[in-house]
């Protein structure tokens, strides 16, 4: 069985709605997370807070890119064994960014 856990990131919000929901849909598909909760007016200054749930290594990995390395604690202060042992991450291929990515790079990393 795997590892699965949430956490919870304030995520800051983009100029356009559709840039927002890209880069949401490019950290599900790159690091093999599941959104499982939103909160669109989140507690760290009005940003949305999206509650990701996912395998403890893909989770951690996203982690440590989103914050740059700067936060390596974030993940295991933040983090929570996740409420069931289903993941399922939804792929549609007529929606997919891959290969027309803007945010986030196949290997996990950020397009500069």
């Amino acid at each position: 069985m795997k590892n699965l856990k949430t956490c919870a990131f304030d995520m800051l919000y983009m100029d356009s709605t559709t840039d927002f929901l890209n880069y949401l849909q490019e950290i599900c598909e790159v690091y093999e997370l599941q959104i499982v909760g939103l909160i669109p007016v989140g507690p760290g200054g009005g940003n949305p807070e999206v509650l990701f749930k996912g395998e403890e290594e893909n989770l951690r990995k996203f982690s440590d890119t989103f914050f740059d390395g700067f936060n390596p604690e974030y993940f295991d202060n933040h983090s929570d064994d996740a409420d069931d042992d289903y993941l399922s991450v939804f792929s549609d291929p007529r929606f997919t960014t891959k290969g027309n990515r803007k945010f986030i790079n196949d290997d996990g990393t950020f397009v500069e």
